[in-house]
């Protein structure tokens, strides 16, 4: 039996719940799986490829887990998805390349010192209302603000900005009534979708501000363009997850996880 290893954290050594859904199913296919803690000492040697699964608390060691990531590259066993591809997503920058319709975004890199004349320029390209301020790395709505106002997002983004590369993004407001759509897709055939939902008064849809989740038929213009930003992304993909938020407009990418 070919033994493969789940890569978690340390937050959840025995992995998630998702993940341990489908471990029987992969035991019947003739593949035995186990938790590999990426910020724990590991042994490699037993393993016959390694999937990542679920390293969320990266965004809070990202120096380890860069480093962490190269030490990987010296293993001979498959790795999935790619190094390239992981490292590559680490950062949202990403959503920038790619050539579909996104919230009008504007990124900045740490360290930066943003004058207000020029954060009031980049806001009128961006916004003439609110923008959401958040973490080029990071998850779970982490440090993620929804803000209106020149003082108050500058004295904001000048204290983000010490630590970490930063997005100003213009807010799509259908989050707030329709959600946020997840499509998700398995060597790049779609398999299901998720409708998330934040709670009353808030923005963000991950269950830590209160935020639910349940199956939805995916639209045919969001699995249309899900579908074509997958086409264009040059990487072999086990998994990936295209997060979006339908609009009168079309489908807006929020975030490209993979």
């Amino acid at each position: 039996m070919k033994r493969i290893a789940f890569i978690t954290s340390s937050e959840d050594p025995n992995l998630v719940d998702d993940d341990r859904l489908a471990i029987p199913f992969l035991e019947k296919r003739g593949l035995s799986v186990e938790a590999l803690v990426w910020d724990r000492p590991n042994n490699f040697s037993r393993y016959d490829a390694l999937i990542f699964r679920s390293c969320w608390n990266y965004h809070h060691k990202l120096g380890e887990f860069q480093s962490w990531l190269e030490g990987l590259r010296k293993l001979q066993i498959p790795i999935l998805n790619s190094l390239d591809t992981v490292e590559w997503n680490l950062n949202k920058k990403h959503i920038l390349e790619l050539a579909v319709h996104v919230p009008r975004t504007e990124y900045i890199e740490m360290k930066t010192i943003i004058s207000k004349r020029d954060l009031s320029l980049i806001l009128s390209q961006i916004s003439d209302g609110p923008v959401v301020l958040k973490p080029a790395v990071s998850l779970n709505g982490n440090d993620t603000f929804l803000m209106n106002g020149l003082d108050p997002i500058h004295e904001k983004l000048s204290l983000l900005l010490k630590s970490r590369d930063m997005l100003i993004q213009e807010f799509i407001p259908e989050i707030k009534t329709s959600g946020e759509v997840s499509l998700v897709f398995f060597n790049r055939v779609f398999s299901h979708a998720i409708r998330k939902m934040a709670s009353e008064n808030e923005f963000r849809i991950h269950a830590e501000y209160g935020g639910t989740r349940n199956s939805v038929q995916a639209s045919h213009s969001s699995l249309d363009y899900s579908e074509r930003i997958l086409k264009d992304l040059p990487m072999k993909l086990l998994y990936a997850r295209v997060d979006l938020v339908e609009t009168p407009r079309g489908p807006r990418l929020i975030e490209l996880e993979l």
